[in-house]
């Protein structure tokens, strides 16, 4: 039984730094694709108007650059949730290992003892 509780928390925690790792991968890939790209277009706004600043152009050009700032975060944080498991779905993946243990387990004793009543039919 305490192997059962072990298991549960030791395989749910393990699962949790899992999902969490690979949601991440997730959106640490996004957010490097939205600052390589912010970084280019921010770089080819400077070199477009240079010492040129023409106010209504340039504001323009920002709020431009800052929407594609805010859009490719919130693409990230999709990405990241959609990629998310909840507590509860790891919570009964947990369990279901934790019963297929026991179910194996039980099997295994039923076979050794049905194996062992056989051979002491068979050896009077």
């Amino acid at each position: 039984m305490l192997l059962s509780v072990l298991w549960f928390i030791g395989f749910g925690l393990w699962l949790r730094f899992y999902t969490t790792n690979y949601a991440g991968e997730y959106l640490e890939r996004e957010f490097s694709f939205c600052a390589t790209t912010w970084e280019a277009e921010k770089d080819r706004f400077l070199h477009e108007f240079g010492d040129k600043w023409d106010r209504p152009a340039t504001d323009e050009q920002l709020a431009k650059l800052n929407q594609f700032e805010k859009e490719c975060r919130e693409r990230a944080s999709t990405s990241f949730y959609s990629h998310w498991v909840s507590n509860w779905t790891i919570a009964l993946i947990a369990v279901i290992s934790v019963a297929l243990w026991w179910l194996i387990g039980l099997i295994g004793v039923s076979v050794g003892r049905w194996v062992a009543a056989g051979f002491r039919r068979a050896n009077p």
